[in-house]
């Protein structure tokens, strides 16, 4: 079923893509963390990322070093990578370039609404944050820092009444803890969520 188009989403506007496009008639929920996890964030991204394949969700991150990366390798080919480049561009970041094709010639999806006369810049990232937060049906964030990347997706994800859950041992976000629509969860609390 692997195609290669665009779409328009009035929120959004028009998307490319390459892979398979009925993934967006499923469940997806966007899995996003830091670039330099620690081991327990890979582990827990792992175990997350095979949980929701195994619950018939599909994952969705954006292709970066980190987490993103585990999420994607996790549950292998239900996912959909959402990029802050065109598709025919340079991906980003580079080491990720087999992935994403892995990604498309599997069965999964890449997503970008970066068109091939658009440069990478910061606001490419956000715009890609944006893009993840509006797909999902909720979003779970493994390990980040308040000023972390991740923050943008949290950000879109209120605007769009998405829930955003935490794992409870994430220190480094507690100061988020009791704002409207996000959630610390235990693993328990994370099981929950997909079924």
């Amino acid at each position: 079923m692997k195609d290669r188009g665009e779409f328009f989403v009035p929120s959004l506007g028009t998307l490319y893509y390459d892979g398979n496009l009925d993934l967006l008639k499923e469940k997806i929920i966007c899995i996003i963390g830091t670039r330099k996890p620690t081991f327990t964030g890979i582990k827990r991204a792992e175990w997350i990322s095979k949980l929701a394949k195994d619950c018939g969700y599909i994952t969705l991150s954006g292709l970066a070093r980190g987490i993103d990366t585990v999420v994607h390798t996790s549950s292998f080919p239900n996912t959909i990578a959402v990029i802050p480049t065109a598709l025919m561009k340079d991906t980003y970041p580079k080491e990720n370039r087999e992935l994403k094709n892995r990604i498309i010639e599997s069965g999964g999806l890449v997503i970008t609404p970066f068109n091939a006369f658009d440069e990478l810049t910061k606001s490419s990232f956000v715009i890609r944050d944006k893009v993840q937060a509006y797909l999902s049906k909720f979003i779970i964030v493994i390990e980040s820092d308040l000023n972390g990347g991740s923050m943008h997706a949290l950000r879109f994800a209120h605007k769009n009444n998405r829930m955003v859950y935490i794992p409870n041992d994430e220190k480094r976000l507690y100061p988020l803890k009791g704002k409207e629509g996000i959630e610390f969860v235990d693993d328990e609390s994370i099981k929950k969520l997909f079924v």
